[in-house]
Protein backbone atom coordinates (compact mmCIF):
# COMPACT_ATOMS: atom_id res chain seq x y z
CA UNK A 1 0.00 0.00 0.00
CA UNK A 2 1.37 3.46 -0.95
CA UNK A 3 1.89 6.29 1.54
CA UNK A 4 -1.03 8.25 0.05
CA UNK A 5 -3.35 5.29 0.49
CA UNK A 6 -2.14 4.90 4.06
CA UNK A 7 -2.84 8.60 4.67
CA UNK A 8 -6.37 8.32 3.25
CA UNK A 9 -7.10 5.22 5.32
CA UNK A 10 -5.72 6.76 8.52
CA UNK A 11 -7.69 9.97 7.91
CA UNK A 12 -10.87 7.98 7.37
CA UNK A 13 -10.42 6.03 10.58
CA UNK A 14 -9.51 9.15 12.52
CA UNK A 15 -12.61 10.95 11.20
CA UNK A 16 -14.76 7.96 12.08
CA UNK A 17 -13.34 7.92 15.63
CA UNK A 18 -13.72 11.68 15.89
CA UNK A 19 -17.33 11.58 14.72
CA UNK A 20 -18.04 8.74 17.14
CA UNK A 21 -16.52 10.70 19.99
CA UNK A 22 -18.47 13.85 19.01
CA UNK A 23 -21.69 11.89 18.80
CA UNK A 24 -21.03 10.28 22.19
CA UNK A 25 -20.25 13.62 23.86
CA UNK A 26 -23.21 15.34 22.20
CA UNK A 27 -25.48 12.57 23.41
CA UNK A 28 -24.14 12.94 26.95
CA UNK A 29 -24.73 16.72 26.94
CA UNK A 30 -28.17 16.29 25.47
CA UNK A 31 -28.99 13.75 28.11
CA UNK A 32 -27.87 16.10 30.85
CA UNK A 33 -29.83 19.02 29.46
CA UNK A 34 -32.97 17.29 28.31
CA UNK A 35 -33.60 14.29 30.61
CA UNK A 36 -32.46 14.79 34.19
CA UNK A 37 -32.80 11.76 36.43
CA UNK A 38 -35.74 11.71 38.78
CA UNK A 39 -33.83 9.87 41.49
CA UNK A 40 -31.21 12.55 41.78
CA UNK A 41 -31.24 16.20 42.51
CA UNK A 42 -30.97 18.23 39.33
CA UNK A 43 -27.50 19.67 38.91
CA UNK A 44 -27.18 22.99 37.22
CA UNK A 45 -24.80 22.86 34.23
CA UNK A 46 -23.12 25.98 32.93
CA UNK A 47 -24.00 26.07 29.19
CA UNK A 48 -21.04 28.31 28.41
CA UNK A 49 -18.65 25.85 30.04
CA UNK A 50 -20.23 22.97 28.17
CA UNK A 51 -19.85 24.78 24.88
CA UNK A 52 -16.23 25.62 25.69
CA UNK A 53 -15.49 21.98 26.57
CA UNK A 54 -17.13 20.84 23.34
CA UNK A 55 -15.15 23.22 21.16
CA UNK A 56 -11.96 22.47 23.11
CA UNK A 57 -12.50 18.83 22.24
CA UNK A 58 -13.09 19.75 18.59
CA UNK A 59 -9.93 21.85 18.61
CA UNK A 60 -7.85 19.03 20.08
CA UNK A 61 -9.27 16.57 17.54
CA UNK A 62 -8.52 18.98 14.67
CA UNK A 63 -5.00 19.56 16.04
CA UNK A 64 -4.40 15.83 16.18
CA UNK A 65 -5.76 15.48 12.66
CA UNK A 66 -3.58 18.39 11.44
CA UNK A 67 -0.46 16.92 13.09
CA UNK A 68 -1.21 13.54 11.55
CA UNK A 69 -1.66 15.14 8.12
CA UNK A 70 1.65 17.01 8.54
CA UNK A 71 3.44 13.78 9.47
CA UNK A 72 1.97 11.98 6.48
CA UNK A 73 2.93 14.88 4.17
CA UNK A 74 6.45 14.94 5.63
CA UNK A 75 6.67 11.19 5.11
CA UNK A 76 5.52 11.63 1.51
CA UNK A 77 8.09 14.36 0.92
CA UNK A 78 10.84 12.30 2.56
CA UNK A 79 9.87 9.25 0.53
CA UNK A 80 9.82 11.37 -2.62
CA UNK A 81 13.27 12.75 -1.79
CA UNK A 82 14.53 9.25 -1.06
CA UNK A 83 13.06 7.96 -4.30
CA UNK A 84 14.62 10.85 -6.24
CA UNK A 85 17.97 10.24 -4.54
CA UNK A 86 17.76 6.52 -5.25
CA UNK A 87 16.82 7.24 -8.85
CA UNK A 88 19.77 9.62 -9.19
CA UNK A 89 22.12 7.06 -7.60
CA UNK A 90 20.76 4.34 -9.88
CA UNK A 91 21.14 6.54 -12.96
CA UNK A 92 24.65 7.58 -11.90
CA UNK A 93 25.64 3.95 -11.25
CA UNK A 94 24.10 2.88 -14.55
CA UNK A 95 25.89 5.66 -16.40
CA UNK A 96 29.24 4.77 -14.78
CA UNK A 97 28.67 1.11 -15.57
CA UNK A 98 27.80 1.96 -19.18
CA UNK A 99 30.92 4.12 -19.45
CA UNK A 100 33.00 1.33 -17.92
CA UNK A 101 31.53 -1.24 -20.31
CA UNK A 102 32.09 1.10 -23.27
CA UNK A 103 35.67 1.78 -22.22
CA UNK A 104 36.30 -1.94 -21.65
CA UNK A 105 34.83 -2.81 -25.05
CA UNK A 106 36.93 -0.08 -26.70
CA UNK A 107 40.09 -1.33 -24.98
CA UNK A 108 39.30 -4.92 -25.97
CA UNK A 109 38.74 -3.87 -29.59
CA UNK A 110 41.99 -1.89 -29.57
CA UNK A 111 43.86 -4.83 -28.04
CA UNK A 112 42.31 -7.17 -30.61
CA UNK A 113 43.25 -4.84 -33.48
CA UNK A 114 46.80 -4.45 -32.12
CA UNK A 115 47.14 -8.21 -31.69
CA UNK A 116 45.80 -8.79 -35.22
CA UNK A 117 48.28 -6.27 -36.65
CA UNK A 118 51.17 -7.85 -34.75
CA UNK A 119 50.16 -11.35 -35.86
CA UNK A 120 49.83 -10.17 -39.47
CA UNK A 121 53.24 -8.51 -39.26
CA UNK A 122 54.81 -11.61 -37.71
CA UNK A 123 53.14 -13.79 -40.34
CA UNK A 124 54.41 -11.51 -43.12
CA UNK A 125 57.93 -11.56 -41.68
CA UNK A 126 57.77 -15.35 -41.35
CA UNK A 127 56.59 -15.71 -44.96
CA UNK A 128 59.29 -13.34 -46.19
CA UNK A 129 61.93 -15.24 -44.22
CA UNK A 130 60.72 -18.57 -45.61
CA UNK A 131 60.65 -17.18 -49.14
CA UNK A 132 64.17 -15.80 -48.69
CA UNK A 133 65.35 -19.16 -47.29
CA UNK A 134 63.69 -20.99 -50.19
CA UNK A 135 65.31 -18.64 -52.71
CA UNK A 136 68.71 -19.03 -51.03
CA UNK A 137 68.30 -22.81 -50.97
CA UNK A 138 67.28 -22.74 -54.65
CA UNK A 139 70.31 -20.65 -55.56
CA UNK A 140 72.62 -22.92 -53.58
CA UNK A 141 71.08 -26.02 -55.14
CA UNK A 142 71.35 -24.48 -58.61
CA UNK A 143 74.98 -23.58 -57.93
CA UNK A 144 75.70 -27.09 -56.71
CA UNK A 145 73.92 -28.54 -59.75
CA UNK A 146 75.81 -26.20 -62.09
CA UNK A 147 79.10 -27.03 -60.39
CA UNK A 148 78.37 -30.75 -60.56
CA UNK A 149 77.30 -30.48 -64.22
CA UNK A 150 80.40 -28.45 -65.06
CA UNK A 151 82.59 -30.96 -63.27
CA UNK A 152 80.87 -33.85 -65.03
CA UNK A 153 81.23 -32.07 -68.38
CA UNK A 154 84.91 -31.39 -67.69
CA UNK A 155 85.50 -34.98 -66.69
CA UNK A 156 83.56 -36.24 -69.69
CA UNK A 157 85.51 -33.90 -71.98
CA UNK A 158 88.80 -34.99 -70.45
CA UNK A 159 87.75 -38.63 -70.72
CA UNK A 160 86.69 -38.14 -74.33
CA UNK A 161 89.92 -36.29 -75.10
CA UNK A 162 91.91 -39.04 -73.42
CA UNK A 163 90.01 -41.70 -75.31
CA UNK A 164 90.41 -39.74 -78.55
CA UNK A 165 94.10 -39.30 -77.89
CA UNK A 166 94.49 -42.94 -77.07
CA UNK A 167 92.48 -43.94 -80.12
CA UNK A 168 94.54 -41.56 -82.25
CA UNK A 169 97.76 -42.87 -80.81
CA UNK A 170 96.59 -46.43 -81.29
CA UNK A 171 95.45 -45.68 -84.83
CA UNK A 172 98.72 -43.93 -85.55
CA UNK A 173 100.66 -46.80 -84.15
CA UNK A 174 98.49 -49.21 -86.07
CA UNK A 175 98.91 -47.12 -89.23
CA UNK A 176 102.63 -46.90 -88.77
CA UNK A 177 102.82 -50.59 -88.12
CA UNK A 178 100.64 -51.25 -91.14
CA UNK A 179 102.79 -48.90 -93.19
CA UNK A 180 105.94 -50.56 -91.99
CA UNK A 181 104.42 -53.93 -92.64
CA UNK A 182 103.28 -52.87 -96.07
CA UNK A 183 106.66 -51.33 -96.78
CA UNK A 184 108.37 -54.39 -95.57
CA UNK A 185 106.07 -56.52 -97.64
CA UNK A 186 106.69 -54.31 -100.65
CA UNK A 187 110.39 -54.52 -100.03
CA UNK A 188 110.15 -58.22 -99.77
CA UNK A 189 107.97 -58.22 -102.86
CA UNK A 190 110.60 -56.19 -104.78
CA UNK A 191 113.00 -59.00 -104.17
CA UNK A 192 110.45 -61.47 -105.53
CA UNK A 193 109.74 -59.42 -108.67
CA UNK A 194 111.53 -60.10 -111.93
CA UNK A 195 112.77 -57.48 -114.36
CA UNK A 196 109.52 -57.20 -116.25
CA UNK A 197 107.50 -56.69 -113.03
CA UNK A 198 109.95 -54.10 -111.72
CA UNK A 199 109.86 -52.14 -114.96
CA UNK A 200 106.05 -52.28 -114.98
CA UNK A 201 105.96 -50.85 -111.43
CA UNK A 202 108.50 -48.16 -112.41
CA UNK A 203 106.45 -47.27 -115.48
CA UNK A 204 103.33 -46.99 -113.34
CA UNK A 205 105.12 -44.58 -111.00
CA UNK A 206 106.67 -42.65 -113.87
CA UNK A 207 110.22 -43.62 -113.03
CA UNK A 208 113.11 -44.54 -115.29
CA UNK A 209 113.03 -48.17 -116.33
CA UNK A 210 116.65 -48.62 -117.43
CA UNK A 211 119.35 -50.35 -115.44
CA UNK A 212 120.18 -53.65 -113.96
CA UNK A 213 117.79 -55.69 -111.79
CA UNK A 214 119.34 -54.37 -108.54
CA UNK A 215 119.19 -50.81 -109.85
CA UNK A 216 115.51 -51.19 -110.65
CA UNK A 217 114.82 -52.52 -107.10
CA UNK A 218 116.93 -49.76 -105.56
CA UNK A 219 115.06 -47.13 -107.57
CA UNK A 220 111.70 -48.42 -106.31
CA UNK A 221 112.93 -48.55 -102.65
CA UNK A 222 114.25 -45.01 -102.98
CA UNK A 223 110.88 -43.85 -104.28
CA UNK A 224 109.14 -45.60 -101.36
CA UNK A 225 111.44 -43.91 -98.87
CA UNK A 226 110.80 -40.48 -100.40
CA UNK A 227 107.06 -41.07 -100.25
Amino acid sequence: MSITSQYIEATRKMQENWFSAVDSMTAQFAEKFERPSAATVPVMVDPRKAVDELFDFYGKALAVQRETAHKILDANLQANDQWTEQAERFYSAWREQAQTLTQTAREQMENFATSAREQAQQLGETVEARVADAQQAGREQAERFTTAATEQTRRATEAAATQTRRATDAAKETSEEATDTATEQVKRNYNLMNTAQLKSELTTRGLETTGSLDELRARLREADDKA
